[in-house]
């Protein structure tokens, strides 16, 4: 109505903000133009009482700038530290249009500006979120890319398809029945469906709609024969054995015979005619190396092909060669096939391992890839790609990020401990290995597409070397998805419950690393033990490796195991899995219970002693501060009396003090005799966040101060 009384109310509005400080325009919840609201206020109050009172105008606005310019320094800092701050007076505190303040990155709290000391809510919801969406992108790529379930499903069926034919292989004998009904019947039997030559070069045969992809390759691997036992040469000397025999060996690398010879140092008559007794390195033959049931295979040894032009001649010269004889002791058959309806590969490896005893043991090897991971025949390709590229654009922005963190705070004080930023750069150096193996496997790709005919015979071996490529950069993906889950600890850990779970892992680190070792102690004694009172009756304690996986499923409540040790070995498999059991998890795990147990009390313990603010309740504070500043910013905005509601009445220390509300919600809070943290033992509040009541008469700066409770 004029200017003198419209003036005032400026005045006393000015006057308020030293009880809560306006960094904050009206509703302005996320930090943005946290004053414009406020400058738009005394301009418009200045512009009117130009018009109605020039005197007191001027009184007024050197009033305004006096008390409204000066501001506490936000008691938010010392609400998350309990010490009092130190609060800034001066004429340069208004912030400037678009300018950006800093904040920390750890507390997310404001470095400087009209904010400071005060919490970053919009930047701590930003990165919660692009994360969140980091993350979710990553998994769906990755999880879609493989197309997991065509997959394991084409893959199973080779797997089944070949295992009814190796399951009859008992004897060295039986390899070669093998290689005729498995290649001979069904890689390389006319098949009802006619194709042409559909796929890659080199197709020749068919299977259930499948093509074979080159040829398929039987590679041997021999021993040398070494001098035989004592009671060998006492029991040839008794006629119970014939003079002059050999013993061969286990296959290991020292004992490969790379020179073909039969018994006695034998060389058969044709030997050079035949390419499959001509010894090949893993250089010539480009094979892998494998792993079979008890032995590491490498790629080299006696090679034969096989394809539809000469399967019948080449399985016919096996046998009456006796290509595979008592020097024979792995047989590795190595095939691809090719799905044109799926558009998947499968690479597959059957390993015959032959002991010297005399048994065969096989070991089947089917691994179904998806060759082309981006083809980009449908709308859901793309989007396949633009996530993964959003993915590593996020990479780019997390790195950037710690390269700036480490520059502000010295590489030392960032990585001086362990803790969040080496989970960090260890994630960002396993996304820029994986980005090295997706160049690497699609120029991989690339080549082979562009492949003419007379790289046929190269073909399946690119497909399988890529195949195993493929293979590593999947497992790269699954540990990198792993770090990922984990790092959404950082974010979500917020709430008192969760915090209280993680400071509880993280204390019990050094006694559970202490458990494990003496468990690991013990579980290798019965593992031992287990292995040699049990191999003779159960193939599960052929070996150490078996005899451990034995104890864990009996550990992890596995039913099957306790009767099957009962009825093949008695009372002493009683006897054995009683005490294993006994020990192990009577004992040993009531010990991890007890000791999480333990640091979860003295997790209580010390949050009774000292209550802390989470970080959901820091965010829940500064919303409901900042609404509530909005709240009077509006009130004062629409020309009326900026009265303060009596919740809001209060000294901001005991509004926000944080050991307050800690004690208020866990129930350790009693009103009678709690007193602000700020308030001396006489009785008097030393906060210095006082309202001047100021005279606009006087002139500025006038006045006492005058404690508002």
């Amino acid at each position: 109505e004029g200017g003198a009384p419209f003036g005032s109310a400026l005045l006393q509005f000015s006057q308020w903000k030293k009880v809560a400080p306006l960094g904050i325009g009206a509703m302005g919840l996320f930090g943005k133009n946290e004053v414009r609201a406020e400058a738009q206020l005394e301009s418009r109050a200045v512009s009117s009482s130009s018009a109605a009172a020039g005197s007191t105008q001027a009184a007024t606005r050197g009033s305004d700038k006096s008390a409204g310019r000066t501001r506490q320094n936000h008691a938010d800092t010392a609400s998350q530290s309990g010490s009092k701050v130190s609060h800034s007076v001066g004429p340069d505190l208004q912030p400037q249009k678009n300018v950006k303040y800093r904040s920390d990155p750890q507390t997310y709290v404001f470095e400087d500006g009209p904010m400071e000391g005060r919490m970053d809510i919009r930047r701590w919801f930003v990165e919660r979120a692009m994360y969140f969406l980091f993350v979710s992108a990553f998994t769906y790529v990755v999880f879609l890319q493989r197309d997991g379930d065509m997959l394991i499903s084409f893959a199973a069926m080779w797997q089944s398809v070949l295992s009814v034919h190796t399951a009859s292989v008992k004897s060295p004998d039986h390899i070669g029945g093998f290689l005729e009904t498995s290649v001979r019947d069904d890689l390389f039997a006319s098949s009802y469906i006619e194709r042409d030559n559909f796929t890659f070069p080199g197709v020749s045969a068919d299977i259930y709609g499948s093509a074979l992809i080159g040829s398929l390759t039987v590679r041997q691997l021999r021993v040398k024969p070494e001098t035989c036992s004592v009671l060998v040469e006492r029991l040839q000397g008794r006629g119970a054995l014939p003079p002059g025999m050999e013993c061969f060996p286990n296959y290991s690398p020292a004992v490969e015979d790379i020179d073909y010879t039969k018994e006695l140092a034998r060389k058969p008559a044709d030997r050079d005619t035949h390419p499959f007794m001509q010894f090949k390195t893993q250089a010539e033959t480009g094979s892998m190396g494998q792993w079979g049931k008890y032995n590491w295979y490498p790629g080299s040894g006696f090679v034969m092909k096989l394809n539809a032009a000469n399967h019948v001649e080449k399985l016919a010269l096996l046998r009456q060669t006796r290509w595979l004889d008592t020097k024979t002791r792995a047989v590795i058959v190595d095939f691809v096939v090719y799905s044109p309806n799926a558009d998947l590969s499968v690479v597959i490896h059957v390993i015959f391992e032959i002991l010297p005893g005399g048994v065969v043991d096989s070991v089947i090897h089917v691994e179904a890839i998806a060759l082309d991971r981006y083809p980009l025949a449908s709308q859901h390709d793309f989007v396949l790609a633009a996530l993964e590229v959003f993915v590593y654009m996020m990479v780019v922005g997390y790195a950037w990020e710690e390269v700036k963190g480490t520059a502000r705070q010295g590489f030392g004080k960032r990585y001086g401990r362990l803790g969040w930023t080496w989970l960090d750069v260890t994630n960002i150096l396993v996304f820029a290995f994986s980005a090295f193996q997706k160049f690497l496997n699609l120029t991989a790709y690339w080549k082979l597409l562009a492949a003419g005919p007379e790289e046929a015979e190269e073909t399946p071996q690119r497909i399988m070397d890529l195949g195993l490529a493929m293979q590593l950069a999947d497992q790269v993906n699954g540990f990198n998805g792993f770090l990922l889950w984990i790092k959404l600890y950082k974010y979500v850990v917020v709430s008192r419950r969760i915090q209280r779970i993680v400071v509880t892992v993280g204390r019990t680190l050094h006694q559970i690393a202490a458990f494990f070792l003496i468990f690991s102690i013990i579980a290798y004694a019965f593992a031992i033990f287990g292995h040699l009172l049990l191999a003779g009756d159960l193939d599960e304690f052929s070996s150490i490796n078996a005899s451990t996986m034995m104890m864990l499923r009996s550990l992890l409540g596995d039913p099957s195991v306790f009767p099957m040790v009962v009825e093949f070995a008695g009372d002493i498999g009683f006897l054995y899995l009683l005490c294993w059991l006994v020990v192990s998890r009577t004992l040993l795990i009531n010990i991890v219970i007890a000791v999480f147990q333990d640091a979860y009390s003295a997790v209580l313990a010390e949050e009774k002693r000292s209550p802390t603010q989470t970080t959901l309740e820091r965010v829940l504070i500064e919303f409901r501060r900042r609404y509530d500043e909005g709240k009077l910013v509006s009130i004062s905005a629409m020309g009326q009396e900026p009265t303060v509601e009596p919740e809001l009445d209060k000294n901001n220390k005991l509004m926000y003090d944080p050991q307050k509300a800690a004690r208020k919600r866990l129930g350790w809070l009693m009103e009678d005799n709690w007193k602000p943290y700020d308030v001396d033992e006489g009785g008097e509040e030393t906060d210095p966040n006082a309202v001047v009541a100021v005279d606009p008469a006087a002139g500025v700066g006038a006045g006492s101060p005058v404690t508002k409770r």
